[in-house]
């Protein structure tokens, strides 16, 4: 849900106002900035003034469960980040959080496990359904952050960013 309304009580709204916090550069609320409210799983949505930064997602044919990733910037100069996992049947998983900054929203990304946040629920001795959806996610981030990005083993939830690395 996204619209130019506030949202209603039942969302945790981001407390920050527009304007310089810490030395952060003054953000005015401009073209592009609409209440957006962000699902996350088990907790009550997060709801922000931003506008959209990001969007990508892995869904094509043949992956059982597919993800999405939205970056947005808030009014106060943060950076909202939603993570989708969204299997062919069952219930979808969905987090949202803030960062204070950029760096923070790409670790914070990378050090995300997939496969804690979405089981597959695979039979014992079948890693594939797990092997495919890791792989497919490793792919979206690298589609993201870029390859030197995304080093490391992602099945073990251990992902190194390529900070000072050439790209």
């Amino acid at each position: 849900m996204s619209g130019s309304q506030r949202p209603s009580a039942v969302c945790e709204t981001e407390q920050d106002s527009p304007g310089p916090r810490d030395g952060a550069p003054l953000v005015l609320p401009g073209p592009g900035f609409v209440w957006v409210v962000l699902q996350r799983h088990g907790r009550r949505p997060l709801a922000v003034f931003a506008r959209a930064l990001l969007e990508a997602h892995n869904r094509c044919a043949g992956l059982p469960t597919w993800s999405h990733i939205a970056f947005y910037e808030t009014a106060g100069g943060r950076y909202a980040v939603a993570l989708r996992h969204s299997p062919s049947a069952g219930p979808a998983w969905a987090d949202a959080w803030l960062c204070d900054s950029a760096d923070a929203v790409r670790d914070d990304v990378l050090a995300h496990d997939p496969l804690w946040a979405a089981p597959l629920g695979t039979p014992a001795g079948d890693p594939a359904p797990g092997a495919a959806f890791c792989a497919a996610w490793t792919g979206l981030l690298a589609a993201v952050f870029g390859r030197a990005a995304v080093l490391g083993d992602i099945t073990t939830g251990h992902l190194e960013t390529g900070k000072g690395r050439a790209a």
